[in-house]
């Protein structure tokens, strides 16, 4: 049998059901100040047996329809309950039809059910019980409790600590939990629900702080919480869309890396380009020509590791990759006329949304190189613009930022390490854009390095003395470049239709600031967010620690949690409808402001905007009325 998504872990179990009452819509919970949205899975059916017809819950049963891919018969002690689910080739148009072709009743079953997915893809199978905790005020036997307990012919089940569990028979599980809250009488309510639990995820993830810093030790050096880009938040959101392509100016990359497979097992990185390729004998397709060569499969590892449980994970899985390789000897000398050619060759003939350049050149700027750029800036994306990010420069002394990232509307990334600190070998200066997280690029300096992609067995940056897929000590601002791009290709994945220009807004908007007040030549706008850049909708601020200037903004509601401003931070917090601050503090000397504005500031390539008291024109007067405590 294949992997399937569901793995049971909460088995908490339910006697009645009325197999009537089919749910067939969407729906919907909350999870702290959130809405988490559920979509129904008709391709997911999940049978509950009576002990009457329990022999019918078996392979035989099953294999009479030639709709199911697969399906799992879980096991349990609780024997008043069999359960089966199943997995359709296609959605379930009628179930009852379905049922005959199985030659089972509605009356064999004491329920049925379709599954949901989240929003992220993820299967949420709900059991016929919700969990919730009520507030400290409220007794389980007050009346207004003890109301909505009869109208929905609720079961006690059991409590656990201060948990209750009720099973709802008619399945109204999502109702009832919602009502819980809406109503204010739960500090928390959720239909419970079985989960994939990941036994054994991708084994580099917790040494890949840039993604969630906890804290941890990392090669001898603690990390400061949150010092991250968010990516689990991003996550939940999303993981990228195949219909975004980056292009990954290199020195190839490689398209069999075990680390690069879609869920089916084909490779993520798509045919690409290799310069000056004339020969029949030669993969001009872009991949590495030679042997020891690794730093593109690096950057790619960066941004698109699969989340497959092997190797490590990338920001934005779901994407795909297109190699450029514009080095194909691997060395350190390359023709600028084949830069050029590959920039043309990634927007154009391929089509690449992005466009990664891990790398800067000594001297002046070129200006082949640059007008291939401008290229792209302008006519790429059918006129929208490529987002093109490179990486400041490695220097040793502090530096301005080298060509290509300083040229006009290139994104100029620098590097900082887990604590937070500017990496004092990273270029710097006016042109400096954001930073990101990164490592020691020495191999075998002491310190905090990133965790990405090595070449397959002895090809790589461990060609000489051992096989090893995957790299412990990589870093510079290379990899700080490659987390920017993953960002921008989850913005895109979100909303396609975004400029480059509007691109840029966001990720200006939402980053982290650091250093001196505002942007500075350091840290540019700050530390890129991903979960921030990408929330543009419903944005949830939770135990969030702001210094600096700090501008956030969202179409539809933004939620502060446990949020605190730091001395002489400025923060302004901006959305379409509604603002929700339900705890937090604002220190002394710090700027809290707060206004509802439906206006986008990005569209048309807006810039960052801070709203203060002494601005005529603010919507400061219009806060309180706003702000929802």
């Amino acid at each position: 049998m294949k992997n399937i998504c569901i793995v049971f872990a909460f088995i908490s179990f339910f006697l009645m059901f009325k197999p009537s009452n089919m749910k067939g819509q969407d729906a919907y919970y909350y999870f702290q100040n959130s809405t988490i949205h559920l979509f129904q899975d008709s391709s997911v059916v999940i049978m509950f047996f009576k002990d009457d017809f329990a022999h019918k819950n078996n392979d035989t049963t099953f294999n009479k329809s030639a709709n199911i891919s697969d399906y799992m018969i879980p096991e349990y002690d609780d024997e008043d309950t069999l359960v089966a689910i199943l997995y359709t080739y296609y959605p379930i148009v009628d179930l009852e039809m379905f049922l005959d072709t199985l030659e089972i009743s509605l009356n064999e079953l004491e329920g049925i059910s379709f599954g949901y997915k989240t929003r992220s893809g993820n299967c949420f199978i709900p059991t016929m019980e919700v969990a919730f905790r009520l507030k400290p005020e409220i007794l389980i036997s007050d009346i207004l409790v003890q109301n909505l307990i009869d109208n929905y012919e609720a079961i006690f089940v059991e409590k656990n600590y201060d948990v209750y569990y009720f099973l709802i028979p008619d399945y109204n599980v999502f109702e009832f939990s919602n009502e819980l809250v809406e109503s204010s009488l739960a500090l928390w309510a959720s239909p419970d629900y079985y989960a994939e639990i990941i036994l054994n995820s991708d084994p580099l993830y917790p040494y890949q702080y840039y993604l969630n810093n906890i804290g941890q030790i990392i090669d001898g050096v603690y990390g400061t919480e949150d010092i991250d880009i968010d990516a689990p938040e991003a996550w939940e959101i999303t993981k990228g869309s195949s219909n975004i392509k980056v292009a990954i100016l290199d020195d190839g990359v490689e398209r069999d890396h075990e680390d690069l497979k879609d869920n089916q097992g084909n490779s993520k990185v798509i045919d690409g380009w290799t310069v000056n390729c004339w020969d029949f004998l030669f993969d001009c397709s872009g991949t590495h020509k030679r042997k020891c060569t690794f730093h593109g499969t690096a950057v790619t590892g960066i941004i698109a590791a699969s989340h497959n449980n092997i190797g490590t994970k990338g920001i934005a899985p779901d994407i795909k990759i297109v190699p450029i390789n514009i080095n194909k000897q691997g060395g350190a000398v390359t023709n600028m006329k084949h830069v050029a050619r590959g920039i043309n060759k990634a927007w154009d003939d391929f089509e690449a949304d992005i466009l990664n350049q891990s790398w800067s050149k000594h001297g002046d700027p070129d200006s082949q190189v640059l007008d291939a750029m401008e290229k792209a800036l302008n006519f790429g994306r059918n006129g929208k613009g490529c987002i093109i990010v490179s990486s400041s420069g490695n220097l040793f002394t502090s530096g301005n930022v080298r060509f290509p990232a300083s040229a006009d509307n290139v994104i100029a990334v620098g590097a900082i390490d887990l604590q937070g600190n500017w990496f004092e070998w990273s270029a710097a200066g006016e042109n400096l854009d954001f930073v990101a997280p990164s490592g020691y690029f020495e191999i075998g300096k002491e310190g905090a390095n990133v965790r990405t992609l090595d070449r397959m067995e002895k090809k790589g940056a461990s060609c000489i003395s051992e096989e090893n897929n995957y790299l412990e000590s990589g870093g510079g601002t290379s990899a700080s470049a490659a987390m920017v791009t993953g960002v921008a290709a989850l913005l895109l994945s979100r909303n396609p239709n975004l400029t480059r220009e509007e691109v840029y807004c966001r990720l200006a908007m939402t980053a982290t600031d650091l250093g001196d007040f505002g942007k500075d030549d350091l840290y540019g706008h700050g530390l890129i967010n991903a979960y921030r850049a990408i929330a543009y909708d419903n944005m949830v601020l939770t135990d969030k620690k702001f210094g600096g200037l700090q501008d956030f903004w969202a179409s539809n509601t933004i939620t502060s949690e446990g949020t605190i401003i730091e001395q002489g931070a400025d923060v302004t917090l901006r959305a379409g409808n509604q603002i929700r601050v339900t705890s937090g503090r604002a220190k002394a000397g710090s700027n809290f402001h707060a206004y509802i504005d439906p206006t986008d500031p990005c569209i048309g390539g807006g810039t960052k905007m801070l709203i203060t008291d002494n601005d005529p024109f603010s919507h400061i007067g219009r806060t309180d009325n706003n702000i929802k405590e």
